[in-house]
């Protein structure tokens, strides 16, 4: 479900959370976790260089194998640095686009950001807004998913607060957007990737998928072996990839 997307847009895809906007599983969720999203286009041969960095940051107890528990740790560890870094990231541009500093960002300042970002002056912005038919077809289109999944998440016709800001540029966070889509143990999984549970969960089935000799660890020889489980065979396309942080 990774598609193009326009710059400023809302994509499907979101990088480092184990399901897209639109419900679909994230297929490079453990490539963008344990290694990040930059990394996945990068040389093959570059990203064997990455995974052995990885390998020996997770290799606690310095053994030449990660087990179930050392990779869990690093799993959940990056989880968390991801998450943070994004709610940060966040913070930041609801405060750069919250311009009359009323503790909301209206749907006006936050659309008229993304013409101008795009290129637009401020005063063409603001008329494109209000009118859409001078806009490029896809553009126009894009404008009104993002208007509809912004008046969905909004409490307050006026604006966003920064926790609603928060649902509408990552939907996978509002249990409402969820529960038509997945169950509720995934919703205890998927919802809340921070959960120990769910890096136990990714652990066992990276061990499953690359443990050779299935002796329930993992050499650096089989992470280097399978390669593709961790970093994906075929190289994103950075469009694709970008997204807007939490």
């Amino acid at each position: 479900s990774i598609g193009k997307i326009l710059p400023g847009s809302l994509p499907t895809h979101l990088n480092g959370v184990p399901l897209e906007r639109d419900g679909d599983l994230n297929e490079n969720f453990h490539n963008e976790i344990l290694v990040g999203p930059k990394a996945v286009n990068e040389t093959k041969l570059a990203l064997g260089r990455v995974l052995n960095e990885v390998f020996v940051k997770a290799d606690v107890d310095k053994n030449d194998l990660l087990d179930l528990l050392e990779l869990q740790t690093w799993i959940n560890a990056k989880v968390k640095e991801h998450f943070m870094l994004a709610a940060k990231e966040n913070f930041f541009t609801f405060v750069s686009l919250d311009t009359d500093h009323n503790g909301r960002v209206s749907w006006e300042e936050f659309a008229q950001s993304s013409l101008v970002k795009k290129g637009y002056t401020k005063e063409e912005a603001a008329k494109s807004i209000k009118d859409l038919k001078g806009l490029p077809r896809r553009l126009k289109e894009q404008i009104m998913l993002d208007r509809a999944a912004w008046f969905e998440a909004a409490t307050d016709p006026a604006g966003l607060n920064i926790d609603e800001f928060l649902t509408f540029r990552h939907p996978e966070h509002s249990h409402v957007s969820l529960l038509n889509m997945v169950t509720l143990q995934e919703l205890l999984l998927y919802n809340d990737p921070m959960n120990a549970l769910h890096a136990k969960r990714e652990a066992q089935e990276l061990i499953r998928k690359a443990d050779a000799n299935k002796d329930g660890k993992l050499s650096l020889k089989e992470v280097l072996n399978r390669s593709h489980i961790f970093i994906g065979s075929k190289a994103v396309n950075t469009a694709k990839n970008i997204h807007e942080e939490f």
